[in-house]
């Protein structure tokens, strides 16, 4: 609380508020006249600029508290993906989007989905109970899910509830609850991605050059000159030929 500045603020309205009130009170025992109006009037007026500067001055610091937390803090965030090899295969992915490395990250699922382990959910969550020391920035953890068209199917799979906690470098802990809902699937992409398709298309050539190294081979040799010669003998009996088609057609 005292970080936070919230008991500081406290103390100090009430301080301010006690002074107020026996200006007041001292002000209502006296007879009111012009020359107790004038000394009372700018005590009350410096109060009411102290508390306004009070107020302003804690809502800045706090503004800038939550700009350096942004700045620095970690922010853990679950969600769906897909992997990049199978598009068709969902992932749980426990991802790192903050400012800052989480540290001793734990993921501990609250809905119970055993009816649909593991059939249609791959990864058995109640079993994840390990925590994670370290997750850097912008980096994730991932878990096979579930197949995108079998996580669609009926009965309809419940939303699924984590509690999520983890520290930043100060120790300071966050726990909040997350929500995953595997209706947010329905009409996503499921064709094969670019990885995919390059390991396709290598073991593709792999298989054709596995055909070709049991292919038998058979190399013949010839001297240049002598199919020189065998092209202008092939010419010399092409040419005969035609003039004796030629001859025929005349007679």
């Amino acid at each position: 609380m005292l970080k936070s500045g919230e008991f500081a603020l406290g103390v100090c309205v009430g301080l301010v508020a006690f002074i107020g009130v026996y200006l007041i009170s001292d002000l209502l025992r006296e007879d009111l006249n012009r020359n107790t109006l004038l000394e009372v009037i700018p005590s009350i007026l410096t109060l009411v600029v102290a508390v306004t500067s009070l107020f302003l001055s804690f809502h800045a610091l706090a503004e800038q508290r939550k700009m350096r937390q942004a700045g620095t803090d970690p922010v853990i965030l679950l969600h769906l993906a897909n992997r990049e090899d199978a598009r068709i295969m969902s992932t749980l992915e426990i991802t790192n989007v903050g400012a800052g490395a989480a540290l001793n990250v734990s993921v501990d699922l609250q809905t119970d989905i055993s009816q649909f382990v593991p059939d249609r959910i791959i990864t058995d969550f109640d079993k994840v109970r390990q925590t994670f020391r370290t997750i850097p920035q912008d980096k994730s953890i991932s878990f096979n899910f579930g197949v995108g068209h079998r996580l669609l199917e009926q009965p309809e799979i419940p939303e699924l509830k984590f509690l999520v906690t983890y520290e930043d470098i100060e120790n300071k802990r966050y726990e909040r609850i997350q929500k995953i809902d595997t209706k947010e699937l329905a009409m996503q992409r499921a064709d094969d991605g670019l990885a995919s398709r390059q390991t396709k298309a290598i073991e593709k050539i792999e298989k054709l050059l596995g055909q070709l190294r049991h292919t038998p081979l058979h190399v013949v040799t010839q001297h240049i000159s002598e199919k020189v010669a065998d092209d202008e003998e092939k010419h010399k009996q092409m040419m005969e030929h035609l003039q004796e088609k030629r001859t025929e057609g005349k007679d």
